[in-house]
Parts: structure tokens; sequence; C-alpha cells
């Protein structure tokens, strides 16, 4: 119990400093930093809110950053016996939402092909409702992956690791081609925000820090520790 406190004490900062990448990551896709203000940096817009709305975003990035603190600071329990199981808690969860990841990526991007209609009014379209299905499409995928996860880490000690890899190498060829589909479709749309390339190249480079880089270290170490207890049994 202490060091979940410790995680949930851990997350806040954690939470501010993933904001600051976030917009940071915003600034360089959009190449307008005129939105990096201390309102956007530290939240304080979080004191004028008047709708639950306005306290969505702020709470999944509290979430992701507790259950980054967790990864750092809630330790797996190694198995002493061949018949004892690891319990991997927020590792699974942090690699079923990198699953999610590669599915909503393409996903994001495909809204742009409205572009390429005909009829197309790029003045006129509002992709909000498109971007809030992805959005909608990655959770679902994210609660769907992590009993698929739970299964497979049951029988197979590295099947997590192995999921993060292949879904961190799919998610980056995705954002490699996003980047020249954006930077095209800009010219066609003056407010980058309507843009699925945006958002996939937004949230798919913040998902990669912030949930991505430190999952595999976190994995990484897991692994030494694993194969010390193995050596010590055999010894």
């Amino acid at each position: 119990m202490l060091r979940f406190l410790k995680a949930f004490l851990f997350s806040i900062p954690l939470a501010f400093c993933f904001n600051l990448l976030l917009w940071l990551i915003v600034g360089v896709v959009s190449w307008d930093f005129k939105d990096i203000d201390p309102d956007n940096i530290f939240a304080l817009r979080l004191l004028k809110a008047d709708a639950l709305q306005d306290f969505f975003w702020p709470l999944v990035l509290w979430g992701l950053a507790f259950m980054q603190a967790c990864l750092l600071l809630v330790p797996i329990h190694l198995p002493t016996h061949s018949t004892e199981k690891t319990a991997l808690g927020p590792r699974i969860m942090a690699a079923a939402f990198l699953g999610g990841l590669f599915i909503a990526i393409p996903l994001f991007a495909s809204i742009d092909f409205y572009y390429f209609s005909p009829k197309a009014d790029p003045k006129t379209f509002n992709s909000t409702g498109c971007t809030l299905g992805v959005l909608g499409v990655w959770v679902l995928s994210w609660l769907i992956w992590i009993p698929v996860l739970l299964h497979r880490a049951r029988g197979q000690a590295d099947a997590v690791e192995k999921f993060v890899g292949k879904s961190i190498a799919g998610s980056a060829v995705g954002l490699a081609l996003c980047l020249p589909w954006y930077y095209v479709l800009r010219k066609k749309q003056a407010c980058y925000c309507s843009l699925g390339g945006f958002w996939a190249l937004v949230l798919g480079l913040w998902s990669l820090l912030v949930v991505g880089g430190p999952l595999l270290f976190i994995l990484a170490r897991d692994r030494r520790l694993r194969a010390g207890v193995r050596s010590d049994q055999a010894s």
C-alpha cells in the first residue's frame, strides 16, 4: 500500500511533465508555439473550468502518469518456484495501451481521406466526431488487449515484452508514413487541428515517449531480475 501511495504522489508532478511534453510536441508538429504558455503548461485553465468535460484530458494525463509511476515504484513479484506466476499488473496495462496505439495511428490518418474527395470542403469540415470515434476505438482495443495479454503472460514470461516490441515498431513505421502525408495535407487545410494526421503524430509521438520508452526500460530490468532468480535457483 505504501508503494501505491508513493506512486500516487509521484504521479502528480509527472502528469505536469507529460502535459509539458505534449504541448512541446504540438508545437513541433504544427510549427506553431503560440499555445505553449503557463495556462496550458500548468493547467491553469482548470481554475476557471465550469464543465465536467474540461477535466477529461487532465484526468487522462494523471491516469497515465499514475500507471507509469506504478511501473517504476511497484515491483513485480518474482517467482520462487517454477509453478508460481509472475504478476505484471501495470506492465500489461501499459503494453495494451501501446497495442491500441498501433491500431489508432492508421485510423487517425484515414480521416484525411476526406480531403481527396471531389466534394471536399476543407473550410467547413469538422473532424471532431471522427477524432473522438478513433479515440473510442483506441480505448476499446486497450480494454480488449488487457485480458489477451494476461492470458499470454501466464504461459510465456516474455510475451508482454515481445508484444511491446512489435507494437512500438509498428507504431514507429506508421508515424514515419504519416509524416509526409500530414505535411502534404497542411496545404489543403489551414487549421492543422482538423487533420487526422496531426493527431496521429502528436498522440503517437507522445505515447511512444511517455509510455513506450519507460516500459521498454522496465521490461529490460524485469528480464534481468528474472534471469538472476533463475541462476540463483540453478545454483
